[in-house]
């Protein structure tokens, strides 16, 4: 009689927790947007610094005539020709630019395998990790290489996809153990509650492999659906020429040298190239897998435009 009356007990009190969830998720979810909404108002009743006495508010009211100007651009006489057909001049950049992003998550896999660290994250923190570290794989390799006086695209390439290979081989062999859905926290939640509160019958007793939120999917991809457009104008700009001096001077300005002289060395005319050049050789990959410093730095530039959505996953 006690053990029904402590099951009814515990039940009930479990469903009232569960009842509790939504309402505070939501009021989550309602204090982020006053925040979002009050911290931009704030921000935008500042002028702009280098355009006085113009407020920042003035770009949301200028933002809808310029994106119809893409949509549907003003005819200029004399202007450049534009298209959106152009866009598949730059279809060859964003295949190195995928090169080199293969290449890194292939390199961070297989460190992850190596450090044992592999099997303690699911699908979106292996990927995350992976990258964070194939990346500086990718750097140092390029860095090696150039030392070297190795420089070849060919090589560069083959090491890249080499990686890549491996690590589908291995993945092929011995897939993850790990939740797939890549819900960590939610799922090691339901595992911790599912291992301490035993005696309600309808505590989840699912793995966490099993274990899926309702409308996770359906958030994941209205987030995906906000953030594509930002992100996909963010690497049309990384695609597009620089102009300004850091970025031509020494960003661009050693790799090319060093791209141009077919190895690595001090170049003592440009002191700014002996700041430590990680990023950069994500810039010199392009250009030597693309084999032209122009064509491939532009290639480069939309590798490094991939930082934006991995801090985003991350």
């Amino acid at each position: 009689m006690n053990n029904s009356l402590s099951s009814s007990a515990n039940a009930s009190s479990q469903v009232g927790t569960e009842s509790a969830r939504p309402a505070r998720r939501w009021q989550r979810v309602t204090l982020a947007l006053v925040w979002l909404v009050a911290f931009t108002a704030w921000f935008h009743s500042f002028g702009l610094p280098n355009n006085q006495p113009a407020a920042r508010w003035m770009i949301w009211a200028g933002l809808p005539f310029d994106l119809l100007d893409l949509l549907d651009p003003p005819v200029v006489k004399n202007a450049a020709p534009w298209s959106w057909l152009f866009l598949a001049q730059r279809l060859p950049f964003l295949l190195i630019a995928g090169v080199i992003w293969s290449g890194a998550w292939g390199l961070g896999s297989l460190l992850l395998r190596g450090l044992r660290l592999r099997e303690e994250f699911d699908s979106v923190e292996r990927s995350f990790f992976a990258c964070c570290l194939g990346l500086s794989a990718v750097s140092l390799l390029m860095l090696g290489l150039g030392l070297l006086g190795a420089m070849s695209g060919w090589l560069l390439g083959g090491l890249l996809l080499a990686a890549v290979y491996v690590e589908g081989t291995y993945s092929q062999r011995r897939p993850a153990l790990t939740n797939p859905t890549g819900l960590a926290p939610v799922a090691r939640g339901a595992l911790h509650y599912s291992r301490f509160d035993k005696a309600s019958s309808t505590a989840p007793t699912s793995s966490a492999e099993t274990y899926e939120p309702p409308g996770q999917a359906r958030w994941g991809l209205a987030v995906l659906c906000v953030v594509a457009p930002f992100v996909l104008c963010m690497l049309l700009g990384a695609m597009s020429p620089q102009t300004d001096f850091d970025v031509v001077e020494y960003h661009l300005g050693g790799p090319k040298e060093w791209f141009q002289q077919g190895h690595i060395a001090r170049l003592p005319h440009n002191v700014y190239t002996s700041f430590p050049f990680l990023t950069e050789m994500l810039l010199l990959c392009g250009m030597v897998l693309r084999g032209d410093w122009e064509s491939g730095a532009l290639a480069g530039q939309a590798a490094v435009a991939g930082f934006v959505p991995l801090v985003a996953l991350g």
